[in-house]
């Protein structure tokens, strides 16, 4: 069940970090491991660097490729795209796991056809 909540398009640096849900664009997104790689154009590291908890990316059909290889040959040469593959997960020495340190806590794509 969804409380109130506040829509806001502009990136608001003071709350990157309290932000529970972000929608985004994707450039692309690969088939098999359903990544989504957004553009950050202009360069906005602070978002990049911090995706929401929920994480919903906008990708077209036309931008879904089959591996890695043929989604960065579709990208071109943009040196501002970042991967959104969903939380970390590592385990240290004894074999603990540790999971949702970094990354989103729960990727979501949605498949549109055009935008």
């Amino acid at each position: 069940m969804l409380g109130a909540f506040e829509l806001d398009s502009t990136l608001a640096r003071a709350r990157i970090d309290a932000d529970d849900l972000g929608i985004t664009r994707a450039a692309g997104a690969i088939a098999e491991t359903a990544p989504s790689s957004s553009t950050t154009r202009p360069p906005r590291r602070a978002a990049a660097r911090s995706p929401p908890g929920i994480h919903v990316a906008i990708v077209r059909r036309a931008d879904i490729h089959r591996s890695l290889c043929a989604e960065i040959s579709a990208l071109g040469g943009d040196p501002y795209v970042v991967r959104c593959t969903g939380p970390s997960k590592t385990a240290d020495v004894e074999g603990i796991l540790i999971q949702g340190v970094h990354g989103p806590g729960e990727p979501i794509a949605q498949i549109v056809d055009a935008w």
